[in-house]
């Protein structure tokens, strides 16, 4: 589910329920539609599936512009290997700043 906004925070927010349910983290690794996860075959790429994906990702906090999708993937492999709650707090502070 997504609210049809410009902010990518507020449009994911309906995915709150699917956080309630188990089925998303707070913060993790970007959701991947099975074929795209698929076509990751170089090793570092694969490194972000050691952290469940996540309703924020690592960039969110991060200074607003449109990232490529190998930046990403590269934030995301960082966030798996050196994951931590201090992190994850760090990560949705971060957010909740972006928004304000």
């Amino acid at each position: 589910w997504s609210f049809a906004s410009r902010r990518e925070l507020w449009r994911r927010l309906p995915a709150l329920l699917d956080v309630v349910a188990g089925r998303l983290a707070l913060v993790g690794v970007e959701p991947l539609p099975l074929a795209q996860a698929a076509a990751l075959a170089e090793p570092w790429e694969r490194l972000r599936f050691l952290a469940p994906p996540g309703l924020v990702q690592p960039w969110h906090g991060l200074s607003p512009g449109t990232w490529e999708p190998e930046e990403k993937r590269v934030m995301e492999g960082y966030y798996a290997r050196t994951r931590s709650w201090a992190g994850d707090v760090r990560i949705l502070l971060q957010s909740l700043r972006g928004l304000f």
